[in-house]
């Protein structure tokens, strides 16, 4: 019977998530077999897409409100004899931020660019390490270096929980962002001390990654107990289905009995008022149905 088959694939299924889940409980964070680590990162990336659809004007005036407490701060605390270049620097930096959320709302919201976006959450990622620190660390005005630290900070970690792209992926374009971050510094001969940049822009990518992957054990865990609910759901309906299979059908024959002959005709009484039309009964008499019944 295929209700039995898919009954016992179904428990089958249940129980092989009961042991994953018992081995998350032990060893948090563990990847999954292939098939399920397929559909939890692509779950993952969908959820992030959503978020950044859903979120997206509160995102905007957040930002509106972040550039309107920056942008006088700025302007108070710049020096005289820098203002012109470290002033224009901060506008720049303002600007290529928003850039930056502009272009993972766009490969978040069209559904053709929805393929690419965690490619583009990556590159979003390495572009702003590496300009934000080159626009931050080239002022003159020691007090908005200092403000840089933060920013790199903000960046990595907004990178790793807003993206969905997997902490592993996003720790190497975080290290690489870093590593070429100094490179230019030094190549352009900025003057900079490079043991706290270099803190900042590692330290903070091994938060960020440490933060996500407590986040991601934590949605591995809801992942399953979600799969196991449906697949209990699942079981519960093909037992009710059963049941009320049983309840309308005789064993023996396998034919509709009394209680769905009589359910059956209340349906098309009912039906057959509304419309004005007639309603008619068969009855069929089987010639010795009792050797039948016996066999």
């Amino acid at each position: 019977m295929e209700y039995k088959y898919n009954l016992a694939k179904l428990q089958y299924d249940k129980e092989k998530l009961e042991e994953l889940i018992a081995r998350q409980s032990r060893r948090v964070g563990q990847a999954f077999p292939k098939k399920l680590e397929t559909q939890f990162w692509t779950l993952n990336l969908d959820r992030a897409r959503d978020n950044i659809n859903q979120y997206v004007w509160i995102g905007v005036l957040t930002y509106f409100i972040l550039t309107l407490l920056m942008i006088p701060g700025d302007y108070w605390i710049i020096e005289d004899a820098f203002f012109a270049h470290d002033f224009t620097h901060c506008l720049a930096g303002l600007a290529n931020g928003a850039f930056c959320l502009l272009t993972l709302y766009v490969f978040a919201h069209y559904k053709q660019l929805n393929l690419y976006f965690p490619y583009a959450a990556m590159a979003v990622v390495f572009w702003s390490v590496i300009s934000m620190t080159w626009l931050t660390i080239t002022v003159y005005t020691p007090a908005l270096k200092l403000q840089a630290m933060m920013i790199i900070c903000m960046i990595y970690i907004l990178g790793y929980i807003l993206t969905g792209v997997k902490p592993a992926h996003m720790l190497m374009t975080g290290l690489t962002a870093a590593i070429v971050t100094l490179l230019m510094l030094f190549s352009l001969h900025v003057k900079f001390d490079a043991m706290v940049i270099g803190r900042v822009l590692i330290g903070s990518c091994v938060l960020g990654f440490a933060i996500s992957k407590m986040l991601c054990a934590r949605e591995r865990m809801i992942f399953l107990s979600m799969k196991r609910a449906d697949i209990s759901e699942k079981i519960h309906r093909i037992h009710t289905a059963e049941l009320l299979h049983l309840s309308q059908h005789d064993e023996l024959t396998k034919i509709s009995n009394r209680r769905t002959f009589d359910e059956m005709l209340d349906t098309c009484y009912e039906q057959a008022k509304r419309d004005e039309s007639a309603l008619s009964i068969l009855f069929i008499d089987v010639d010795h149905f009792k050797n039948y019944n016996d066999f």
